[in-house]
């Protein structure tokens, strides 16, 4: 009878436990729930995002690639269609590093095409975004060199001053900084940026064939009549 009565105490304290608790259990359960599968449903969507991204990147890529091999009306046309990809990145995808890597590749296309001011238009856009400062360094100087092509020496002479990139990137600043000194004509300052970015190249051991052919040239004694400016 005292175990009997011990039981039906059991279930009146569950009964009286589940009256006051069971409503916070089942909302505390719910939550958790919604927390789960709202979270793999956003996980899907953010796949969705980047695989989307991925494709018009890619699209941008093979437009690119066309670019090359086309001319004329042509390669207006794929500059369009490369246009019309960058814009969808831009809206929809517009602080993914497919938007600014597919801004640089466009970029690049104008320059080809001698449309200077849109390459400088779209790359800076592209620092306009949060980029590493490694990768916003490599861009810096891709605009610098647009500027340079342009006749802007001095603007690109800034641009290359300010950037602040580590000494990794250092010998890469300096020999950008020459090559935009030949350009203007300045030949003794380009020759102290090259020996410069030579010199840290030398304490790591390393070698720059193309860096020692522009200092090279720099040193004939009937100077340099020029050195063709590389769009990286």
């Amino acid at each position: 009878m005292e175990v009997h009565r011990t039981e039906e105490e059991q279930i009146d304290a569950i009964k009286k436990w589940w009256k006051s608790n069971g409503s916070s259990l089942i909302i505390g359960i719910g939550i958790a729930l919604a927390l789960v599968f709202g979270w793999q449903a956003f996980e899907k969507k953010m796949a969705a995002e980047r695989y989307e991204a991925s494709s018009l990147y890619q699209q941008v890529l093979e437009a690119s690639n066309k670019m090359n091999l086309a001319d004329g009306e042509d390669a207006e046309k794929t500059i369009s269609t490369m246009n019309l990809l960058l814009d969808k990145l831009k809206d929809g995808h517009g602080d993914s590093v497919y938007a600014s890597y597919a801004g640089m590749v466009l970029a690049k296309a104008y320059v080809a095409q001698g449309d200077f001011e849109k390459a400088e238009n779209e790359v800076r856009w592209v620092l306009s975004q949060k980029l590493l400062p490694s990768y916003k360094a490599v861009v810096e100087t891709r605009l610098a060199r647009i500027l340079s092509e342009s006749g802007q020496f001095d603007d690109a002479l800034a641009i290359v001053d300010g950037i602040k990139a580590g000494e990794l990137f250092e010998p890469k600043r300096l020999e950008v900084k020459g090559d935009i000194l030949v350009a203007k004509g300045d030949l003794n300052e380009a020759r102290i940026a090259y020996q410069a970015a030579a010199d840290l190249i030398e304490q790591k051991n390393e070698k720059s064939p193309l860096l020692e052919l522009k200092l090279y040239d720099l040193s004939d004694e009937n100077g340099l009549s020029g050195i063709t400016s590389e769009f990286e």
